[in-house]
């Protein structure tokens, strides 16, 4: 799971420099939510996998983009 772009997907608004920083510092835990600035409550670890599901689920159902040249 990408934490970072299942924060964007449940709060879209979000700076993901500011209002919340992903960290992973490479000891094996794997990334966490190392800053939040929201005023909503920090996801649960349920709640950003649903996120993450329903992101893949956007994603792969966009329209693909037209070419920028013809």
């Amino acid at each position: 799971m990408n934490i970072a772009l299942a924060l964007m997907h449940i709060y879209p608004n979000a700076d993901s420099m500011r209002d919340f920083i992903v960290q992973d510092d490479s000891n094996g835990d794997g990334p966490y939510i190392a800053v939040w600035n929201l005023p909503e409550p920090q996801p649960t670890e349920e709640e950003l996998l649903t996120a993450w599901e329903a992101y893949q689920e956007a994603e792969a159902n966009k329209p693909p983009e037209p070419p920028s040249e013809i």
